[in-house]
């Protein structure tokens, strides 16, 4: 009954058995009690039994285990060595011997006597399932200092067999071999053994925790609250369940709820050094100044050390609480500091690494990932950011003023190029604008295919040492990444200014910056307007009162339970950002940043920036937005449900439905049922006579019948209603241009418009338009209107380039063939425009990398020959005009342009 979880009815039969064997009796009481974490009502047990004298090793060790985990330590030893002169071999007191050795600081005491027991196993192996389980636990324990890939084999086969054969319902050992698959990120196989152990046992606390760390590395939240409340059904107090209560507390951004937490179970456990090490980044995070740490924390470092100096259990959990945070600069001296303390842990030595990589330090980087690796090559993601390291060896570099720039290939070299140019252009704007400069050169990386791996694959282990994340860049706030656009073409001049944006305000804060507060400034400065599907899903959200507040908006980001989520995080924190310019100021955002820096919680600094409280804030904003969405147009044409069977029958209940009976016509439409889609038609606007649909629809009907009149002065009526129905704007001007009334198809398509100025729809029916009337100034001017609505579109920005060339207004065509590069690097004829641009304005560096680039992409003519020797004179860069003009002289040296250039350059 025990194994299997059943405690109130075990406990019922140990007291009974208590009358015949009274210590077995004792023992199997307290086990029940201790798995629900009753440990008061254990201790008086053992009060009752020493006032009857029973007395016993196995006593002492009940005893002993409670008082180590109480932080008697102590009383602990002394029953330890107590236990230790009667049964030197017992393992269970060699595994408290070891565990208060470690706890002390006396490492090579506490690996001493490990070793000695794998000796004492070899020569004799144990053959009770609870010795095999407890010397589990001093191997694993052992391992953590000691990574071997043997050792590691042999605890999840061999000895876990070995348990589960003398009893196969010992879940213990299920869950000891799963929590070390999940140390190496095999969670399949970690979730199989916790799965089964509660099989077993439904109320095994070790088994819901242990499951809850799974979904907690997925940030799978809810699902991991779901596991700890059953778990803190069973043990309330139970440590390990209220440690992972806090990760989620501290997930959620509830520092002080943490802390709370912590500080309850801390007298139950005053030596834990994982707890304790969680209340230190607590303190770190809610009471830190720039230069002035936590009081707190000070004294609690001051503490531990004291009764422990190799306390890297207790720095290493300071420093991985600090770092799920994204509080980089506060937790690598930590991580740091743990490694000094137990310098062979391959689990600090991967954390450290991996946070090096973050920072940018990849050289020292490398040398700590490959220590980790030799020590424990089972590790997943040190795995991965390894072979990352591997690729970037054969990285170029780029160095400009402010930036290093890594890539590899042809295509990413002309990349890295223009980005270099780019980036020292609006680096001096942001930092004005931020009133900051980075520390040091930002290190930007482009990947691309190497191998079987495509560039995104390599970019997603490059941030995350995971082989997918769903962006094609990211910031870590030293280091940017891009997948190189040659595979997943995007405008990246737009990406690298939102992720530069994000390195200048994470260091400028710290990295104590809310993930909205850093979207928000990004987006804003991007410079697109809000497209119409944010808006549409804006007003969407706003109905079904599910928009974010300042509480829940950062889980967009993290956890988004669809598309729709991250698609609102994004436009909610844009629209913060704006509030805050709006009613606030727009020097207001730098008053945020700057308390945000002296480590203010995001409440906190809104009370001192904004002088009120948090609610306030998001009660106005709230309001700010309801005047948005009242003022903004959207496309609000859903028609809802187009299943046959279910509309037949919605039509016999609601025969006087207009929706019903226009839904229903469209389907008789597209099977060509005429004369029964006009019959619901007419009845639907006899109902509801402005219905743009049914209007639509019965225009669709006249012109199939060849009614072009009747359908014109139809489809009249619903372009003169307030809001435009897309479909029908579309088939009006559509005739209009068939029949080549071109005033009359504009005046539709600027109608809508003028409703629905932020989609490039309509600008695009504008183009053509003017295209085909062949109205070259309104048709640049349409092109400028897309272009400035949608950042991705390569074409438009090319024709407004080749416009600009052919009109000779060079400063617009270098801008946008510029603009067409920033979107699609490889079309040879924009460089060239770009280059004939720029030597035309006298840029001749510009010119020289537009005409460089031109001549990768494609074979080099004469032309461009020439071209490029024209700018490396403008240079003084005459050895390689000489080699350009040689090699046209060497096919005809009678060529007029390059003897005459040559001169130029030996008079």
């Amino acid at each position: 009954m025990e194994l299997t979880g059943k405690y109130a009815e075990a406990r019922a039969n140990y007291t009974l058995l208590a009358a015949e064997y009274p210590i077995e009796g004792l023992l199997g009481q307290v086990r029940c009690l201790l798995a629900r974490g009753n440990r008061e009502a254990s201790l008086e047990l053992f009060e009752q039994a020493d006032q009857q004298n029973f007395a016993s090793i196995e006593i002492d060790l009940a005893l002993a285990e409670i008082n180590y985990i109480s932080g008697k330590l102590n009383k602990a030893e002394a029953l330890t060595e107590k236990i230790l002169k009667t049964d030197p071999l017992n393992i269970k007191a060699q595994w408290l011997k070891i565990r208060l050795l470690r706890d002390t600081g006396k490492l090579e005491e506490a690996d001493s006597l490990a070793r000695r027991i794998q000796q004492q196993y070899e020569q004799q192996p144990f053959q009770e399932v609870e010795q095999l389980h407890t010397y589990h636990l001093i191997l694993n324990d052992y391992l953590l200092r000691h990574p071997q890939s043997e050792l590691f084999k042999f605890l999840v086969n061999d000895l876990k067999q070995q348990q589960l054969e003398r009893n196969p319902n010992y879940w213990p050992a299920l869950v000891a071999a799963g929590n070390l698959y999940l140390k190496k990120f095999n969670k399949p196989e970690a979730v199989r053994h916790f799965q089964q152990a509660l099989s077993i046992n439904p109320n095994a606390v070790s088994a819901y925790t242990s499951l809850a760390e799974v979904y907690l590395l997925d940030f799978d939240l809810d699902e991991a609250k779901r596991q700890l409340d059953r778990a803190i059904e069973i043990s309330p107090l139970d440590l390990a369940v209220n440690l992972s209560l806090t990760e989620i507390d501290l997930a959620n951004f509830r520092t002080q709820d943490a802390l709370e937490r912590l500080n309850k179970i801390k007298e139950r456990y005053p030596t834990s050094e994982a707890l304790l090490g969680k209340i230190a980044a607590c303190y770190v995070l809610l009471e830190s100044r720039p230069e002035q740490p936590s009081t707190n924390a000070l004294e609690l470092m001051e503490s531990v050390e004291s009764r422990n100096p190799h306390c890297g259990e207790f720095y290493y959990s300071l420093a991985s609480t600090l770092d799920r945070r994204r509080r980089y600069f506060d937790s690598e001296p930590y991580f740091r500091k743990a490694n000094e303390c137990q310098p062979n842990r391959a689990d600090i030595l991967a954390d450290l690494g991996l946070l090096l990589m973050r920072m940018g330090n990849e050289e020292e980087a490398a040398e700590v990932l490959n220590r980790a690796f030799q020590l424990d090559p089972f590790h997943v993601r040190v795995h991965n950011m390894l072979q990352v390291i591997e690729t970037l060896a054969f990285y170029k570099t780029l160095e400009t003023e402010h930036f290093f720039i890594r890539y590899r290939g042809t295509s990413d070299e002309i990349l890295a190029r223009y980005a270099g140019v780019y980036l020292e252009e609006i680096y001096p704007e942001l930092a004005k604008q931020f009133q900051y400069e980075v520390d040091s050169k930002v290190l930007i990386e482009i990947f691309s295919q190497k191998g079987k791996t495509p560039g995104h694959g390599w970019f997603s282990a490059r941030m995350a040492g995971i082989p997918y994340i769903s962006t094609v860049g990211a910031c870590a706030g030293q280091v940017v990444a891009i997948t190189s656009p040659s595979e997943v073409p995007y405008n990246w001049s737009r990406v690298l200014k939102h992720e530069l944006i994000h390195v200048i305000n994470l260091q400028q804060t710290r990295f104590n910056l809310p993930h909205w507060l850093a979207e928000g400034i990004a987006v804003d400065n991007e410079g697109y307007p809000r497209p119409p599907e944010w808006n549409a899903l804006l007003k969407q959200r706003y109905r079904s009162n599910s928009l974010f507040n300042l509480e829940s908006i950062n889980f967009g980001f993290i956890r988004p339970q669809g598309k729709s989520d991250w698609l609102m995080a994004y436009c909610q924190s844009e629209l913060y950002f704006q509030f805050i310019k709006e009613n606030f100021g727009e020097k207001t955002p730098g008053k945020l940043l700057n308390a945000l820096y002296l480590n203010l919680d995001t409440p906190e600094a809104i009370h001192e920036v904004f002088h009120i409280s948090e609610d306030e804030f998001d009660q106005n904003f709230q309001n700010y937005l309801e005047k948005i969405i009242q003022n903004e147009s959207s496309y609000e044409f859903d028609y809802g449900d187009q299943n046959y069977a279910k509309l037949l029958r919605l039509k016999t209940e609601r025969p006087d439905d207009p929706l019903v009976a226009t839904q229903l016509a469209n389907l008789y439409l597209k099977t060509k049922r005429y004369q029964e889609a006009r019959e619901l038609l007419i009845h639907a606007l006899q109902t509801k006579p402005s219905f743009p649909f049914a209007q639509y629809l019965l225009a669709r009907i006249e012109l199939a019948e060849g009614d072009v009149s009747a359908a014109v002065i139809r489809l009249n009526k619903t372009v003169g209603e307030d809001k435009p129905y897309p479909e029908a704007v579309q088939l009006l001007a559509a005739i209009y241009l068939k029949q080549k009334q071109y005033q009359k198809a504009e005046e539709c398509y600027r109608w809508a418009q003028s409703h629905h100025s932020n989609d490039p729809l309509w600008a695009r029916q504008l183009a053509r338009v003017y295209l085909m009337s062949g109205n070259q100034q309104k048709l640049a001017h349409a092109l400028e209107t897309i272009a400035s609505l949608d950042a991705d579109d390569f074409l438009t920005r090319k024709k407004l380039a080749q416009l600009a060339i052919l009109q000779k207004d060079y400063s617009q065509a270098a801008k946008w063939a510029r603009e067409a590069i920033y979107v699609k690097l490889t079309d040879p004829e924009v460089h060239l425009w770009l280059g004939q641009a720029e030597y035309e304005l006298e840029h001749w560096q510009m010119a020289e990398l537009a005409w460089e680039s031109a001549a990768k992409l494609t074979p080099e003519t004469e032309m461009l020959t020439i071209a490029l020797a024209r700018v490396y004179i403008k240079l003084n860069k005459n050895n390689r005009a000489k080699e350009k003009l040689n090699k046209i002289l060497r096919e005809d040296p009678t060529h007029l342009t390059a003897n005459n250039l040559l001169r130029e350059i030996e008079p």
